[in-house]
């Protein structure tokens, strides 16, 4: 961390209470505190502890900020997701694990309240994350506290980002049957489905122009992986449309049915 590069050999083995990590500031100089498993932090023999310093420096303070990153002297953050208690290994963080430490409890009626949030059709909610980050005097005193906005997995089809770098052809008759493609930077969820939408000159959406738009018919658009395939329907009310925009543009998108 923050050499530009991730040295693992001088990092614990992540486990269910690495979901909170301890720094140490110190005229500018950040160190991490690293808490080391003597039962996981070993050599391939079993026993051989492994190098993994108590205390490390990682970056700096630049301009009152720590700034978070893969770049060289920036603090380069790596967000695990734990298993689910049937699929892991003995020595693996599970979501009970994590639940349990964080919860400060054994109590498995008071664990599984939580692990509900984060099983089978929650399961997605393991996909995104929010940072809290809390400061601290020498004294202990806590003298700051911040939370970030969601972290979600961008390639996760189902809450993740829809990132189309391509759609063709541009045009289409207003009579329809032309055939579309749209290709996605990742997977898409089978809930996703192809709209048009209205602009106008300057660019800016107009929500209530789209209700004079024919939509393509969800029964007949195809959806593979990173592919949706339609065909463009008739558009026999653009007139209306011009009516209200002289200069008006069609884009096509796509949303998650809810």
């Amino acid at each position: 961390m923050g050499k530009g590069k991730r040295e693992q050999e001088l990092e614990p083995v992540p486990t269910h209470y690495h979901w909170k990590q301890q720094f140490e500031i110190e005229n500018g100089r950040v160190k991490i505190l690293n808490r080391i498993s003597k039962e996981l932090d070993v050599e391939k023999d079993g026993f051989t502890p492994r190098p993994v310093p108590v205390t490390d420096f990682i970056t700096e303070v630049q301009g009152h900020s720590i700034t978070l990153g893969r770049r060289r002297g920036e603090l380069n953050l790596i967000l695990l997701q734990p298993k689910q208690q049937a699929r892991a290994k003995p020595s693996e963080a599970t979501v009970t694990k994590v639940l349990a430490d964080r919860l400060q409890t054994n109590c498995s009626k008071k664990i599984e309240e939580y692990e509900k949030f984060f099983k089978k059709k929650n399961a997605k909610n393991l996909k995104r994350i929010r940072i809290r980050v809390d400061f601290y005097t020498e004294n202990g005193e806590n003298c700051g506290t911040s939370i970030s906005v969601p972290i979600i997995d961008t390639g996760n089809k189902e809450i993740g980002s829809m990132d189309f770098y391509d759609a063709n052809p541009h045009k289409s008759c207003v009579r329809g049957g032309r055939k579309v493609i749209m290709v996605s930077e990742y997977n898409l969820d089978k809930n996703v489905s192809p709209i048009f939408q209205v602009y106008d000159e300057n660019d800016q959406h107009r929500p209530e122009l789209d209700e004079l738009l024919v939509q393509p018919n969800n029964d007949e658009y195809i959806l593979k992986n990173q592919t949706i395939i339609f065909l463009t329907p008739k558009q026999p009310r653009l007139a209306e449309i011009q009516e209200n925009l002289k200069n008006y543009k069609i884009k096509t998108a796509c949303k998650k049915k809810r």
